[in-house]
């Protein structure tokens, strides 16, 4: 069995590990680089997934959420599309599957490796004798190190879905538990006077407030009741950044950090789920 992948992606890791470092150790919050860092990892993890194997009887397409076995019978022709400079198995049954582990993309990254990787296989392709497959459903039992097929992509949806969720998640979480942490450290009580309240399910009001003598207008999201225009509440503002500015009720508050611990610990979960089933894999 072979293995066949564009070898410029292995040059994906060591040339972005600097740039996203940097971009991480300037995000000034710890929980935004763990969130940065693992995504970045997660991408080097998917872009190191994608592959072609190949042996005398079957082809193996491993794609980023879906891992495809054919036998060479299955398969009219390997080719590669100029246009996007990566491999096509054209199938017998009329339609056609991509191999993104050979996709030069637009740079063109690998080109030369690609179309060597290509004729390779439809060697392999030209040289099988056994049994021609037309049937669009038909399958050839897989032996040795590959599995037989299976066309169903909702585990592969789970953990895409995982995935998205988790990172959402995490980002949303990082964004509530830098909220906090500023109005908890950098919090200054204040009086406000509500100029606006608009907004459906919680309101959004707009307060007038003094900082050092200049009158600021800004507007605090998520407040907890609806007041009236005009009405004078208590407020919280950072003295870092006066133009952000909350309801004093949660600002700072066990409660606010309960919140943010507990989005971040869901989509920690979610990510577990998702690296749980990709380790288990394959996907299909």
């Amino acid at each position: 069995m072979r293995t066949f992948r564009n070898p410029a992606l292995r040059w994906v890791a060591p040339v972005t590990v600097l740039g996203v470092a940097v971009v991480a150790w300037a995000s000034g919050s710890a929980v935004a680089a763990a969130l940065i860092m693992g995504t970045w990892l997660m991408a080097v993890g998917l872009t190191d997934r994608v592959r072609v194997e190949a042996d005398a009887q079957h082809v193996r397409v491993v794609n980023y959420l879906r891992t495809t076995v054919l036998s060479w019978g299955e398969v009219a022709a390997v080719e590669v599309d100029p246009a996007h400079a990566r491999c096509v198995l054209r199938l017998r049954s009329g339609s056609a599957l991509t191999a993104w582990g050979l996709y030069a993309g637009p740079g063109g990254l690998g080109a030369a490796e690609i179309v060597k990787a290509v004729n390779e296989l439809e060697t392999l392709r030209a040289r099988y004798r056994g049994p021609r497959v037309h049937h669009p459903r038909a399958r050839v039992a897989a032996r040795g190190a590959f599995a037989r097929a299976r066309p169903m992509s909702f585990s592969s949806s789970l953990v895409l879905g995982a995935l998205l969720t988790g990172l959402a998640l995490l980002g949303g979480g990082a964004y509530l538990l830098a909220q906090y942490a500023a109005f908890a450290e950098h919090g200054v009580p204040v009086e406000a006077v509500v100029t606006e309240v608009s907004g459906f399910k919680y309101a959004d009001v707009t307060l007038r407030y003094t900082v050092d003598g200049q009158t600021l207008v800004n507007t605090a999201g998520d407040w907890n009741d609806w007041p009236h225009v005009g009405q004078t509440v208590a407020a919280v503002y950072d003295s870092t950044n006066p133009s952000q500015i909350t309801d004093a009720r949660v600002a700072g508050t066990l409660s606010a950090l309960l919140e943010a611990v507990w989005v971040l610990v869901i989509g920690a979960s979610s990510l577990t789920y998702a690296a749980v089933r990709w380790l288990r894999g394959p996907w299909y």
